[in-house]
């Protein structure tokens, strides 16, 4: 009924194919190169981290404008800020889910997100305590267009 020889070899067939599958394995893990997390193959950069993921706490004077860049939030602890509108609007107040036009002073407390880097931004009315994360250029109230 059944054939004993072709069993045979299909199982000497499994065997060494899962043998060389085992070597093949060790092989490619011990060879790899660099393990994940390690300096040399980081999971992110550090100019990744430095530019998008660090969180910042800036203490700004009276009279300078905050140009955040693309995707940058921020939240206004302390002081009194102005809007700066770009040419494509405001910015995102995500939490009360309205946008910030130009000349709105907003809440303390309430994240803030640039949705574009179009020349919008804020000028600090007072000394101003902001949380930022992302990318920004702190100017002169006087250099803005």
């Amino acid at each position: 009924m059944f054939n004993i020889k072709g069993r045979k070899s299909i199982s000497y067939f499994c065997v060494f194919s899962l043998i060389i599958m085992v070597i093949l394995s060790y092989f490619s893990f011990s060879w790899g190169g660099f393990d994940p997390g390690s300096e040399a193959d980081p999971l992110v950069t550090k100019s990744y981290v430095d530019q998008y993921a660090q969180v910042r706490i800036l203490n700004i004077p009276e009279g300078k404008f905050l140009k955040p860049n693309l995707g940058t939030e921020i939240i206004l602890r302390a002081g009194e800020i102005k809007m700066i509108a770009g040419p494509g609007g405001g910015f995102a107040d995500l939490t009360v889910g309205e946008e910030l036009e130009d000349g709105a002073k907003p809440n303390k407390n309430h994240l803030l997100m640039t949705p574009r880097a179009d020349g919008r931004g804020f000028k600090t009315l007072t000394t101003s305590v902001i949380i930022v994360r992302g990318g920004y250029e702190l100017l002169n109230a006087d250099e803005i267009d």
